[in-house]
């Protein structure tokens, strides 16, 4: 069968090649399409441009008229969900017998809402079984029925609701993610950064991310590791596919999971690095907790050549990060971890969250005092939004927080919360000139006006639509900064 995935962002860099890299791509649709594949089955991609509604439409129309897809597959955050669903819509216009399925996240936690819609059906958790078994029976000419992870709209406008299959347990089975799905989609100097997924899950309970809920969907062990030996197989396919490879992103929850995991993935990337071949550097997630804030664990990640670790911080305020977002570590383990992480010669990526549900400026303060204590070499700051199926998202519904985030469509970096103790108006400022703060003194004046140049333009949707296009001009033009 042919088999369409429809992927949707709000940043494109060009009409032409919407991705910087290999490393951007969604990796769960990929290894649904490599499995689909490896099954015989065909597919293509089509990559949208959330703000440009009419040319993404003409993008799947001219895609569908050349392909005929009899399925066609999408996913969607909560922001990106009415634009998908506006697209689906003119789809089943043009093509009343396409079947459309919708999975990931949103759908996944919303699945009683995202039903009712004009969606075929509705995919909970994982992807790959549930949609080969889709496949079978509509090439069987049947009405699907009975597939685990799989609910239906039936003729009556009424749901099927499946039960969840366990979550995939040998993860080492599953065929390496198609990228070559990816490559149109992709800048043409785009090809020498990657992804691998190392591990599936995670052990912790944030507030504000969907793991927690996600790991509640089905039963099986929720946070599963690949072994050491098919990461180190996939690089080695990422080495002879693109000779051009430089660096790989080891896209888990956190790299620290299980530390003798790491040790002996750290020992055999240290091997593979040791081949005639330029050696591959690396990026990972570290997640703070103080039993893995050890020289054991940064020197496991020195052996693997990481270059860059990203830390998420979230709040400066231990009240806020502890008794809200329900990270248990204190401001000094976050010191100790960035400490260690530079002693080795690693970059310093830190995370930070704006406008959290009982969050006051001083909080805010905190946050940015310290941020400019160790001067992130990247600073990856997000205001808070509350995501459909999350705790925190309860939470603020119960205290009657959200108003109105149905047509809300950029999230991260317009304040959707008026806190009653942190106003809209002051998240909004707190963001735009979070970096300004925290790098004075750091950095040069031209550096930190570009950041609170760079935060306005991206509340801001045709400004930002139009930067997008100028974003190569825009790197041009900037100063070199150490």
């Amino acid at each position: 069968m042919r088999v369409l995935f429809v992927y949707s962002t709000r940043d494109c860099l060009s009409l032409r090649h919407p991705l910087p890299s290999l490393q951007d791509i969604h990796i769960g649709l990929s290894y649904i399409s490599a499995f689909l594949k490896f099954k015989g089955h065909s597919t293509r991609l089509a990559v949208l441009d959330s703000e440009a509604p009419q040319r993404s439409f003409a993008t799947v129309k001219q895609i569908v008229a050349e392909f005929d897809p009899q399925l066609a597959s999408f996913t969607a955050v909560s922001t990106q969900y009415p634009f998908v669903t506006a697209v689906a819509r003119r789809l089943k216009q043009c093509w009343p017998d396409k079947f459309l399925l919708i999975g990931g996240v949103h759908a996944s936690l919303q699945a009683e809402t995202v039903a009712h819609d004009l969606w075929d059906a509705v995919c909970v958790g994982e992807g790959e079984h549930a949609t080969a078994d889709l496949i079978a029976q509509l090439e069987a000419g049947r009405t699907p029925h009975g597939i685990p992870n799989l609910w239906f709209k039936r003729a009556d406008g009424t749901v099927e609701k499946n039960a969840c299959r366990e979550y995939l347990q040998s993860l080492d089975e599953q065929p390496f993610p198609d990228r070559e799905m990816w490559h149109p989609w992709v800048r043409p100097d785009g090809f020498s950064r990657h992804v691998i997924q190392p591990s599936r899950g995670c052990p912790y309970q944030c507030t504000y991310c969907s793991n927690h809920a996600l790991r509640k969907l089905a039963g099986g062990k929720y946070v599963r590791l690949r072994s050491p030996e098919a990461i180190i197989r996939e690089l080695a396919e990422i080495r002879k596919r693109y000779p051009a490879a430089t660096g790989v992103y080891l896209q888990s929850e956190t790299i620290a999971v299980n530390i003798k995991w790491l040790t002996e993935l750290s020992r055999r990337i240290r091997t593979f690095n040791d081949s005639p071949a330029p050696p591959l550097t690396f990026a990972c997630n570290f997640r703070v907790a103080p039993p893995l804030v050890t020289d054991e664990v940064f020197d496991a990640l020195a052996w693997a050549n990481v270059r860059t670790v990203e830390i998420g911080l979230e709040s400066g305020s231990e009240r806020i990060r502890c008794e809200v977002l329900r990270r248990d570590y204190s401001n000094e383990d976050f010191y100790k971890a960035v400490a260690l992480a530079r002693q080795r010669g690693m970059r310093v990526n830190v995370y930070n969250l704006i406008g959290i549900p009982g969050e006051t400026p001083a909080d805010h303060e905190e946050t940015i005092a310290v941020n400019h204590r160790v001067c992130p070499d990247r600073s990856l700051t997000s205001i808070f939004f509350p995501y459909p199926g999350t705790d925190l998202h309860r939470q603020c519904e119960q205290q009657g927080l959200i108003q109105d985030s149905a047509g809300f469509t950029v999230e991260r970096k317009v304040a959707s919360l008026d806190l009653p103790t942190f106003r809209r108006r002051e998240i909004q400022r707190a963001y735009d000139w979070f970096e300004f703060h925290v790098y004075r003194g750091h950095r040069p004046l031209h550096f930190r006006m570009r950041k609170v140049i760079r935060n306005k333009i991206d509340a801001h949707p045709w400004v930002f639509h139009f930067f997008m296009r100028m974003l190569p001009l825009w790197h041009a033009l900037r100063p070199h900064t150490p």
